[in-house]
């Protein structure tokens, strides 16, 4: 195998050279201008703007938060209620803590604990076995909150069956009164 020359520049490296005006290409013109100045609001402005996100950012991982919180202790709380509805935000925001949480528990299993990745470990056996019955009763008054009966849970049974759980899962609560109760409460009415 032939190793290429160190002081013969590749052609592709002169185009690439020309192109900027680099000093490695002998030939090319200099630039008229040697150095354009930014305007200072440039700077100003794009400082600002990064100390704005991280405002957005700040306010918005705090709204999440509120919102997990919400969900969470709405879920706890009605722990073996299956009647009533839970609209699309409670549903969502208790299913994000739920994969976050099980995220959580796999690592402490897998990297702490020692567990194989493909095992369930005990932390997450644990916290699997104590979230089970609220996920079930969440699902079931999601259902509700779409007008359907609880009992379509068990389309989740076959894979074809996952798609118009999903659907119902992302639709809009039906905005008056139904069979299953009253239009949840959100958190801005509490």
């Amino acid at each position: 195998m032939r190793l290429p020359n160190p002081n013969v520049i590749h052609p592709t490296a002169k185009n690439i050279a020309a192109h900027f005006q680099s000093p490695l290409n002998k030939g090319t013109k200099k630039p008229k201008k040697k150095f354009v100045q930014e305007k200072p609001i440039g700077a100003s402005l794009s400082c600002l703007v990064f100390l704005f996100s991280n405002v957005i950012t700040a306010k918005a991982i705090n709204i999440i938060n509120i919102m997990i919180n919400f969900a969470i202790n709405k879920a706890f709380n009605n722990f073996f209620n299956f009647s009533g509805r839970s609209n699309r935000s409670e549903f969502w925001y208790f299913f994000l803590f739920i994969f976050l949480a099980s995220f959580l528990t796999h690592v402490i299993d897998t990297y702490i604990l020692g567990y194989h990745p493909d095992e369930t470990g005990l932390v997450s056996g644990v916290f699997l076995t104590i979230t089970f019955i609220p996920q079930l009763s969440i699902i079931v008054r999601r259902l509700h909150d779409v007008g359907k009966s609880g009992w379509w849970f068990l389309l989740s049974f076959t894979v074809i069956g996952l798609i118009p759980l999903i659907v119902w899962y992302c639709s809009m609560s039906e905005p008056r009164k139904n069979k299953f109760g009253n239009i949840p409460k959100m958190l801005s009415h509490f």
